[in-house]
């Protein structure tokens, strides 16, 4: 909830730039008369089935609001293809955050295991040729 009162004090685009770029997050304001957001990469928010944030460190589901009970009125988070979605709504507006989508997530995720399977492979492989070569070694 830092960041969202952070971002309430310092309400432009410009500083929201600034700790989107530090926090690897994209940031978007919907306001009275002001929205903007800090670069492209909002999933639609209409595809997303968010559901209220729950803090599992404590037994209390309304921690936040009872910490912030000035600002923020509700929390919630949802994800679209992967991609972590939060919205904060606020008395100055709505905010969501979003991490940047990455294509090769999922790529990076199973290489380790593609180049395990892959080595696994040319084990069995090398062993069977060695083993046929060791076999037929008296035909020669």
């Amino acid at each position: 909830m830092y960041l969202v009162r952070d971002l309430e004090e310092n309400l432009n685009l410009e500083y929201a730039r600034d700790l989107s770029e530090r926090l690897f997050l994209i940031i978007r304001f919907e306001g009275g008369n002001d929205t903007w957001q800090t670069s492209s990469g909002i999933p639609p928010l209409e595809k997303i089935r968010f559901r209220k944030w729950i803090n599992k460190s404590t037994n209390n589901t309304d921690y936040i609001n009872k910490i912030n009970y000035e600002t923020v009125s509700n929390v919630m988070v949802g994800r679209y293809k992967g991609q972590g979605v939060v919205r904060v709504d606020t008395m100055k507006g709505r905010f969501i955050f979003t991490e940047p989508h990455d294509d090769w997530r999922e790529i990076r995720f199973l290489l380790p295991w593609i180049i395990a399977v892959l080595g696994l492979i040319g084990l069995i492989l090398a062993g069977t040729w060695l083993a046929l070569r060791w076999i037929m070694k008296p035909l020669n």
